[in-house]
């Protein structure tokens, strides 16, 4: 009720309390018989008004005058007591000083202090320094190299690689059992895919904002967490685990994964400071990725087809599927892609006389799939082309389905052909 007071809390507000508080009783079991006791402290678990309960009484924790050069950091029944200092005699007096003042008025206020779980870590630049004596309770808190606070791993040198590895590898499980969810033939449709794989995506990126920087400084979180995202992506989009990651990204439509870790950073600066910058985050994510793209040795193919992957993202008119991507991507039932993974023994076409069968040959070339391309040219009302099919894809839905049905029936005949080669004693190559 003292809290309530201070907080200012309006008298009948205060009363409502007052009554809330007086008089409780709770019903519990005691073998075969129920029994009654009264209630003096704390309220049921997942009471609404517990934690603004526990909000009122703790604030005095967190308005303490704490000696200089230290502040507390709350979450629930969490406290994070952040010292600094110029050297460490200095910042050890200024943390013992902080850590007797917190722990005496959290007993004045009839609560106690697990020193048992208490964890404490020196963030210096320096790799060799005298360890600080930290005193709680007449115990001594020894420094570790790192500790777990609200589900991040906080390192002594502040660069996140134990974090990245964690999160990479529990968003990986969790994008391998969605995946099995999600078969690229006859699974769910690419919307519905991201919606699941967003999950993925909230586990890689929890707390980017902290970590978000240190993308540029080890060059091994950010492979981590870009890797992890082309996995999930790959099954968003139903493609082959060879796609790259340049094209894999280009055709799910998303940025890469150290990217957005730095978007959504800058969005919660601006958000903290109030202060907006010329271009906004996801404006300087776009001009960053497409820089990249530009610079990519990888993903000719998809990024001859979507030269504008802005334009791409904007304007989709459909989901992608499994054999819409193989078109898009240049990886799947080709004789140029099988031949680089083994399953050929040349580029050559065996649908026709070319000595190389890329998506581009079936695509705009291959006599055999002249009926299907004439089909798709009247649906389309032009002629199909390198430089024409993504533009057309995008103006209308009824032109995104009637390319999605030219790849779904060429590279259904493409790949049962493949596996009547594959059978032993199975037909010749064919050739149109």
């Amino acid at each position: 009720m003292l809290a309530l007071s201070q907080a200012e809390t309006p008298m009948y507000l205060k009363r409502v309390f007052q009554d809330y508080f007086s008089g409780r009783s709770a019903e519990t079991s005691a073998g075969d018989q129920k029994v009654e006791i009264q209630v003096s402290s704390g309220v049921p678990q997942g009471s609404v008004v517990g934690p603004l309960l526990w909000n009122l009484a703790y604030d005095r924790i967190l308005q303490l005058q704490l000696p200089r050069g230290s502040r507390l950091i709350g979450f629930a029944d969490d406290t994070l007591v952040v010292s600094s200092g110029k050297s460490i005699p200095e910042l050890e007096t200024t943390a013992n000083e902080t850590l007797s003042l917190v722990s005496d008025e959290i007993r004045n206020m009839g609560l106690s202090l697990a020193v048992h779980k208490t964890e404490a870590v020196v963030f210096s630049n320096k790799y060799k320094y005298e360890t600080p004596r930290l005193i709680l309770d007449g115990q001594t808190i020894q420094p570790k190299d790192k500790m777990k606070y609200l589900g991040m791993i906080v390192e002594r040198g502040l660069l996140f690689k134990d974090h990245i590895v964690e999160a990479a590898s529990k968003a990986e499980k969790m994008s391998s059992a969605l995946g099995r969810l999600m078969p690229n033939i006859g699974g769910p449709k690419e919307s519905r895919r991201k919606l699941l794989l967003s999950v993925t995506t909230s586990i890689l990126l929890y707390g980017a904002p902290s970590w978000a920087e240190t993308m540029s400084l080890v060059p091994r979180n950010k492979s981590l967490v870009n890797g992890v995202q082309r996995k999930a992506l790959l099954r968003s989009i139903c493609g082959y685990r060879t796609v790259s990651e340049t094209a894999t990204s280009i055709l799910a439509g998303t940025p890469p994964a150290d990217l957005l870790a730095e978007e959504r950073s800058a969005s919660f600066s601006e958000r903290r400071s109030g202060v907006r910058s010329e271009f906004s985050p996801r404006a300087s994510t776009m001009a960053k990725w497409k820089a990249r793209i530009a610079e990519s040795t990888s993903g000719e193919w998809s990024k001859r087809l979507i030269p504008d992957v802005e334009r791409w993202c904007l304007g989709k008119q459909g989901d992608l599927d499994f054999h819409l991507t193989q078109i898009l991507s240049g990886h799947g039932c080709f004789g140029v892609y099988l031949h680089r993974i083994g399953k050929e023994q040349s580029d050559a076409c065996h649908h026709c006389n070319s000595c190389r069968d890329s998506a581009e040959h079936t695509l705009v070339e291959c006599p055999a799939w002249v009926e299907e391309r004439l089909q798709l040219e009247r649906a389309t009302g032009g002629t199909v082309s390198v430089d024409n099919l993504v533009p057309a894809m995008l103006s209308t839905h009824a032109n995104w389905q009637a390319v999605k049905d030219f790849a779904r029936a060429v590279m259904s005949k493409k790949e049962s052909d493949e596996r009547d080669r594959e059978r032993p004693g199975g037909p010749r190559p064919r050739r149109a």
